[in-house]
């Protein structure tokens, strides 16, 4: 059974801190340009608080019998960057890690579903995610939850005869 709540604790912040490196890492498999998990979690955690606090965000942790096995973090009430988008605010899933030992058992459906509701409590119409292209079980997951593409980003290295010197 899992129980979705709010992050509160130091002990709760320590899990979490490690689920983001564990994430981190995961996605420095596929993008080496990434720093290291322990190098950035910290200033990433402080950040993602800082963020929490401007855009009436949740961090929710996902509990079982094992402990903290996942968390996620949702921010309520971004301001939308590009006018064209037609929404003046929109919701953001930031961060969405459950532990490979509790994978397949829901606890991402669960920690999505109170990212949901915080979401339309606050007012929100659209809740939206980012995914890196490689990631095909995170991709898989959110178009499952209902989730659909809604801009794709493409990057392409420039040869150091573009770039300028240094």
């Amino acid at each position: 059974m899992v129980k979705i709540r709010v992050a509160e604790t130091a002990s709760d912040w320590r899990e979490i801190r490690g689920l983001c490196v564990a994430l981190q890492e995961h996605g420095r498999a596929s993008d080496p340009r990434m720093p290291p998990g322990e190098g950035m979690a910290d200033a990433y955690l402080g950040d993602l608080l800082r963020k929490c606090a401007l855009y009436d965000g949740k961090v929710f942790v996902a509990e079982t019998s094992d402990g903290v096995v996942g968390y996620l973090c949702v921010l309520a009430k971004v301001p939308c960057a590009e006018p064209a988008d037609g929404l003046a605010e929109q919701s953001e899933v930031v961060d969405l890690v459950v532990s490979d030992r509790a994978r397949s058992a829901g606890v991402g459906t669960a920690l999505l579903a109170s990212a949901q509701a915080h979401a339309a409590a606050a007012g929100s119409s659209h809740l939206r995610v980012t995914v890196f292209a490689r990631n095909a079980s995170a991709k898989t997951f959110y178009e499952k939850s209902g989730f659909e593409p809604h801009e794709i980003v493409y990057e392409k290295p420039l040869p150091a005869a573009f770039r300028p010197r240094q």
